[in-house]
């Protein structure tokens, strides 16, 4: 499995100041994404997509500015359609 952006959950740990901090930056909809995630735990896409009722082009967008931010890690599944699944960093 391949991992993009900030390596493994292990890898990378925010403080909790730290992680809040590149919070506030986000747009609405990106916040929604983050929440799911706390929530839920890893999702693909397409879970995400159903969670949060968002368009595919702002989920595009939410996750963009997050993965920016560093935020949260994908690993690649071949079985999905964007071929991705997401997961938060961890907070300190």
């Amino acid at each position: 499995m391949n991992t993009s952006n900030v390596g493994s959950n292990d890898d990378m740990k925010l403080s909790e100041m730290e992680f809040r901090q590149r919070l506030r930056q986000l747009p609405p909809s990106s916040k929604l994404i983050i929440k799911i995630l706390e929530c839920d735990g890893s999702q693909t896409f397409s879970e995400l997509k159903e969670s949060s009722l968002l368009p595919e082009r702002t989920l595009e967008s939410a996750i963009d500015k997050i993965k920016g931010s560093n935020l949260i890690y994908s690993e690649d599944i071949s079985h999905e359609k964007h071929g991705q699944r997401y997961t938060l960093v961890t907070k300190e």
